[in-house]
């Protein structure tokens, strides 16, 4: 038998050496700088070149930021330090998953937290950051300002302005991922400030493409290139796309029969209906925008009652007809082109007074403003995008540097990727790219995103970085 074996092995063996002789060879291209020169790598931008996740700044995110992915690869090529505005443990305070109900709870914040540290610093991400505070001088004279940038001013003035220190690090190679901010706080305060936002500071608005974006992004991209540095420029995603504005369906409201036959009687909602078509007929609105107002549920799955600030006010005509309708002013129920916030599910039927069913937030009364982004909100939001986008590409192209549009690689993700038979995608929590705030990604979305800038830096300037695993990173942690 033994003998049998063996003589079957001797036969099969040169056919096993000629099989292997046929094996395709895969060609690696060695690692390469092609045209550009790694040495001094700085990553501008906010929040998500920060490394950022989880609702705060914390050791281990930061320190698988996309910008520290990407040197990690650029050192295959050329060894280099990369610095970052370090924080410990848990940096700033961050939420975390207590249980998969799911509930959260929150990591305080280290006590040296705002500590100042003294540069140079390789990783310049500043959470919070717009275009339009890049020269502002003061904008770390205190931690009330921005304590990301304080926490980076140690051993320079208090007036020292964001742009100066771009100005000052001379890169040889950079990216720069600069401009959510410019729309995401209007996003996600509801649009509640309007597009001009707070008076003064212009917070939670939106960014004047041409009179602010637009000479403020050149100038930011002037003191980049000043050494004669390449580098990527990255585009503005579309922000309503992430968990924080998909999560929460805009039908969010489960009623009984018996519950919903109550809010449509005249003595509630069958009463204030009456009252727009009686506001119809006196011309005061007209049928349609009565019909778009119009409140009605029914068993099963309802819209949400929301405040929409765009609706002409009716407080006083319908206050005339009815001092109870007065509130109702500005309402009408949520429609599928309307998004709600993330911070919406804590707030959708609880009590706006204690004790009193019948002021159920989204059902009877209507859920504030700041917690919903209606269609003409989204339109302003995408349309401010849009120009800051075309601005970003141009101004690539006219300085001859890499341009990434970055919003078909999120909605790649949006619509799930696989990586090893792992799939990753937008969903919150268990999608594995975003991280518990809806806004900000994962280590493991981070990898994403440092693939897609690997991939753009070897088509324009002719490198050979070599792309990560993203399994190699984190999703969400799970308790």
């Amino acid at each position: 038998m033994m003998k049998t074996w063996i003589k079957n092995l001797i036969y099969l063996l040169p056919a096993l050496v000629l099989f292997s002789a046929c094996e395709p060879q895969i060609d690696v291209p060695a690692p390469s700088s092609g045209s550009v020169d790694f040495s001094n790598y700085l990553a501008v931008g906010n929040s998500l070149t920060a490394g950022f996740a989880d609702g705060g700044l914390y050791a281990d995110a930061q320190m698988q930021s996309f910008p520290y992915i990407l040197h990690q690869q650029m050192n295959e090529i050329t060894s280099s330090d990369f610095t970052q505005p370090d924080v410990k443990g848990n940096g700033s305070g961050y939420i975390y998953l207590t249980s998969l109900a799911p509930t959260f709870d929150e990591y305080a914040p280290e006590p040296d937290f705002l500590t100042q540290l003294e540069g140079p610093f390789n990783n310049l991400g500043v959470p919070g950051i717009r275009l339009k505070d890049i020269t502002f001088n003061g904008y770390g004279s205190s931690p009330q300002v921005n304590p990301y940038f304080f926490r980076m001013l140690g051993g320079k003035p208090a007036t020292t302005s964001y742009l100066e220190i771009v100005q000052e690090s001379q890169p040889t190679f950079f990216t720069c991922w600069m401009g959510n901010n410019d729309v995401l706080g209007y996003a996600t305060s509801g649009g509640a400030y309007g597009t001009t936002g707070l008076p003064v500071t212009g917070l939670n608005g939106l960014t004047d493409p041409e009179l602010e974006f637009k000479p403020l992004y050149l100038a930011l991209v002037a003191a980049l290139s000043s050494n004669s540095g390449k580098g990527v420029l990255v585009s503005v995603p579309d922000i309503t796309k992430v968990p924080f504005f998909t999560t929460v369906p805009f039908a969010a409201i489960p009623l009984d029969k018996a519950t919903s036959d109550a809010l449509n009687s005249m003595q509630a909602f069958g009463g204030y209906n009456a009252a727009l078509d009686g506001l119809a007929v006196l011309t005061v609105i007209t049928p349609e925008e009565a019909a778009k107002r119009k409140v009605v549920y029914k068993e099963g799955s309802n819209p949400v009652l929301i405040q929409d600030n765009d609706l002409a006010d009716l407080s006083q005509p319908l206050g005339a007809i009815n001092p109870a309708l007065g509130v109702y002013g500005k309402t009408r129920q949520a429609t599928a082109q309307d998004l709600l916030l993330l911070t919406a599910s804590s707030v959708i039927g609880t009590l706006a007074v204690p004790n009193n069913p019948s002021t159920a937030y989204g059902v009877a009364v209507p859920l504030p403003d700041q917690f919903a982004l209606t269609n003409m909100e989204i339109g302003w939001i995408k349309e401010a995008t849009a120009s800051y986008n075309t601005i970003i590409k141009n101004i690539a192209s006219a300085s001859d540097l890499a341009y990434l549009d970055i919003d078909p690689v999120l909605t790649n993700v949006k619509n799930g990727v696989f990586e090893n038979g792992v799939k990753v995608n937008s969903s919150f929590i268990q999608g594995g790219a975003f991280s518990l705030d809806g806004v900000h990604l994962t280590p493991r979305g981070y990898a994403i995103v440092a693939n897609a800038i690997i991939e753009t830096i070897n088509t324009k300037f002719n490198s050979s970085l070599a792309p990560v695993n993203i399994n190699d990173y984190r999703a969400v942690v799970f308790p």
